[in-house]
């Protein structure tokens, strides 16, 4: 237990005061009527934190004595643990104030050190220094920005298409309305489930990014494993229940192969969330939990990781590799989010899936390489149904890597090319294409291919729609074109339910024939 003696405003001393407990309280003390002691470092001009020990050692004042006594009092401090009668009876406090006066002892300070994070010039400039706490982002900026979201997901009304889902042997995956989750079933060895978004959703270097992914039942079941987190095969950021202990673990394939860094929970170096850590929480796996993590990348940053808990973070965890290690921590900071669950043993477990969300803490800049497509050659369209002019969606591979990339259309014009044409067009997510031949690689850069050659398609949402004229072009950028995000699933193939991964611009007459060009521009991220 300690006392620190600091200068307040207004001519008063601030007594900031460590219980027994580890809380600091604070009290504004006014020097001239205490007569409360204060050590000085006559050399930096600066006070000293006085233990009790030291105190005992010097006589107060009965005044004094009076003063402390209420002090203490205020600031909750049992009798048992500090009483005035423990501070001594020595005979004086000359030794203890070396100025007559608390403005004179004020005035000598060149600098003064509140609690030792901000510095005051002399000049009387506040430079503030912010302390690593929940309140900074991965970068330590205190979180004041408005954060911009790249990803949310709920699972209120059904399971989330965004996700892709791999189920083995007999593992189950259903929604749950009345839970608005989706219940992830395992009942004999062998069985899984994963659901991972389709999307490895971007990082852009030099910004933090945060991701709140909540659950329901994380409880250790002996032969089960269950992770929830950002990561996929290779690479990631993950909680997991492994059968024997809970663990915070970064997946890497850096050596060419994925390795899981685990840190079980008995060794989590901010607080092991056993009751005995700074929060005091006893944390109960088998209940709903709200994981957040932030990470820088660049290749070398920081990662925390930490559950929400009474409306605060809780960090439980941080992962350090700037100057610790000779390679980059994760081969790319594009992550998809992923929950599985895998039993290998007699023992049926299960994990609920609820919501999650991914932000850029700080203005996200769509830096990703824009691109486009003309397709020259006339169409022919009747007004007997809808025909395909062309239609994007991801290649499988980029530069010789299973592509993921982020593509996102942003732009589909049409163009009537006979006198007295009247066309209807519109953009369909998904469906089923007629004899696509997906022949058009728009370039080597480009993560995206192209088809011209489907004769229909069935199904798939419509997200957009319009009309054109006898040779008046009709184009589409819209709004809901920036939130469809094209990627490849699990496997690295293209997924095709609950919809397929392509955006399709279609185009039928008004009456009789007609034909038209098309042409489509996009922009794929994840670089």
């Amino acid at each position: 237990m300690s006392i620190r003696l600091n200068p307040g405003q207004d001519g008063d001393l601030l007594a900031t005061v460590e219980t027994a407990g580890g809380e600091y309280q604070q009290i504004a003390i006014a020097y001239l009527a205490s007569g409360i002691p204060v050590d000085v470092d006559t050399t930096n001009k600066l006070p000293v934190v006085m233990d009790l020990s030291t105190l005992a050692t010097h006589a107060l004042q009965t005044a004094a004595n009076t003063k402390l006594d209420s002090i203490i009092t205020d600031l909750a401090l049992k009798a048992t643990e500090v009483t005035v009668a423990t501070l001594g009876t020595e005979a004086t406090l000359a030794t203890m104030l070396t100025e007559s006066t608390f403005a004179a002892y004020a005035a000598r300070f060149n600098q003064v050190l509140y609690d030792g994070t901000i510095p005051i010039d002399k000049q009387d400039y506040l430079q503030v220094a912010l302390a690593d706490s929940p309140g900074v982002d991965a970068f330590g900026r205190q979180r004041v920005s408005e954060v911009r979201a790249l990803f949310t997901s709920t699972s209120i009304y059904d399971k989330d298409g965004a996700f892709d889902e791999q189920l083995g042997g007999g593992g189950t995956a259903a929604h749950n309305p009345n839970h608005s989750s989706v219940d992830m079933r395992t009942t004999n060895s062998g069985d899984s489930v994963v659901r991972q978004t389709i999307i490895h959703i971007p990082y852009q270097p030099g910004k933090s990014q945060q991701a709140m992914v909540t659950f329901a039942d994380l409880s250790v079941v002996p032969d089960v494993v269950k992770r929830v987190g950002l990561f996929d095969t290779f690479n990631g950021i993950f909680l997991e229940s492994n059968g024997t202990n809970v663990r915070a673990v970064i997946r890497t394939e850096t050596s060419g192969s994925p390795v899981d860094i685990p840190v079980d929970q008995a060794s989590f170096n901010i607080d092991r969330l056993d009751g005995s850590g700074p929060s005091g929480v006893l944390v109960n796996w088998s209940m709903i939990h709200l994981l957040v993590i932030d990470y820088q990348w660049l290749g070398v940053g920081r990662v925390r990781m930490g559950l929400s808990i009474g409306g605060a973070i809780l960090y439980f965890h941080e992962f350090n590799h700037s100057n610790l290690q000779a390679l980059v921590f994760m081969v790319t900071p594009h992550l998809p989010v992923r929950y599985e669950i895998t039993q290998s043993g007699a023992n049926p477990a299960g994990l609920d899936q609820l919501c999650s969300s991914v932000v850029s803490e700080s203005n996200f800049e769509a830096t990703g390489v824009p691109q486009a497509f003309v397709n020259p050659t006339p169409i022919g369209v009747t007004n007997g149904g809808w025909k395909p002019l062309l239609s994007i969606r991801p290649k499988l591979l980029f530069n010789s890597l299973t592509n993921r990339r982020t593509i996102i259309p942003n732009a589909f014009e049409a163009l009537g090319t006979t006198t007295n044409d009247q066309l209807i067009i519109r953009i369909v997510l998904g469906g089923t294409l007629t004899a696509p031949t997906w022949a058009i690689d728009p370039g080597a850069w480009s993560a995206a291919e192209i088809d011209v050659g489907a004769t229909a398609n069935a199904g798939g949402i419509v997200l957009a729609s319009g009309m054109a004229g006898d040779r008046v072009p009709i184009s589409l950028v819209t709004d809901i074109l920036r939130g469809v995000a094209l990627g490849l699933d699990i496997a690295g193939t293209h997924p095709v339910a609950p919809f397929s991964n392509q955006v399709t611009l279609e185009c039928r007459s008004t009456a009789g024939t007609a034909s038209a060009v098309a042409s489509c521009g996009w922009r794929q991220l994840g670089a």
